[in-house]
């Protein structure tokens, strides 16, 4: 059952930021920015509002986020070994090929669609590791936790009875 209020918010928070920071980075001019913009035949002037650009990236990687999270939830993903395979998953068998698809019919040159999608899978990865870092750990896991610890304990002590009967 999806649960919003046992999301993790400022791991969720955390994700959305540096997925966001990311994508600046990553379409900043000094980055693929300029070679982005001219695989879609325009000047940079062209390219419409950056605020409004930025603000419609913000909200949607917040949502997507949010999203992942859910998902995450429902899958019991709460380490960052699993987020980052999760994350990767997500990125190369799901959004990778939808963007080839999308790219492909309107003709969308193979830079915009190397530049925008390589994007898209590397913030899932990072998203996906932070997600998993950050979630709370399960009551399952901590039963096991609980019974491994347990179980190392009294390893230790039939180990120690050993060495004192010897």
């Amino acid at each position: 059952m999806l649960d919003l209020n046992s999301l993790n918010l400022w791991g969720v928070l955390a994700a959305a930021a540096v997925g966001y920071a990311l994508g600046g980075l990553w379409f900043s001019p000094k980055a693929f920015g300029k070679l982005w913009a001219k695989s879609l035949g325009k000047a940079p002037e062209q390219m419409g509002s950056p605020a409004v650009a930025m603000g419609v990236m913000a909200f949607a990687i917040m949502l997507s986020t949010i999203a992942l999270a859910l998902v995450f939830q429902m899958a019991g993903i709460d380490t960052l070994a699993s987020g980052l395979q999760a994350g990767a998953l997500v990125g190369i068998g799901f959004v990778f090929p939808i963007m080839l698809s999308d790219a492909v019919f309107p003709g969308h040159l193979k830079t915009w669609w190397w530049i925008t999608a390589t994007y898209r899978v590397v913030c899932l990865l990072v998203i996906g590791g932070i997600l998993g870092a950050t979630a709370p750990e399960r009551p399952v896991t901590k039963l096991q936790n609980a019974i491994e610890s347990a179980g190392d304990s009294v390893k230790n002590s039939l180990e120690d009875l050993g060495k004192t009967l010897k």
